[in-house]
């Protein structure tokens, strides 16, 4: 149930990541791990 909601935040938080680059990268790995 949270895979829309994890692709739609990884869709927000990427188009930031140019502010928190290394925060971005640790969430989108946890978000995408199983």
């Amino acid at each position: 149930s949270l895979r829309p909601n994890s692709l739609l935040t990884n869709l927000v938080i990427d188009d930031t990541s140019a502010n928190t680059c290394d925060d971005v990268f640790v969430y989108m790995t946890d978000t995408t791990g199983p």
